[in-house]
């Protein structure tokens, strides 16, 4: 940085997001069922720890596309209600 300046290429080339699931809601999808069509964008998953849950649900997926439309397409399908 040269007189509070910066020129750098900025790229970016994944969209991340955190998706997160309550155990007390019936989803369509199982987990098995999200696993088997989005596993290859999700980079982690796991149970919330508890202090954190009631916030940020009890279990999450964290995924990164290539495209924003992707990252909705996958919402879309971890949250949807049976």
């Amino acid at each position: 940085m040269v007189l509070n300046e910066f020129k750098a290429k900025v790229e970016r080339k994944y969209h991340c997001c955190y998706i997160g699931r309550k155990h007390s809601k019936s989803y369509l999808s199982s987990h098995d069922q999200i696993m088997e069509k989005w596993g290859s964008l999700i980079v982690k998953k796991g149970e919330m720890p508890g202090i954190f849950a009631q916030v940020m649900n009890d279990y999450y997926y964290m995924i990164r596309a290539d495209n924003l439309d992707t990252v909705r397409e996958v919402i879309d399908y971890v949250h949807r209600l049976a």
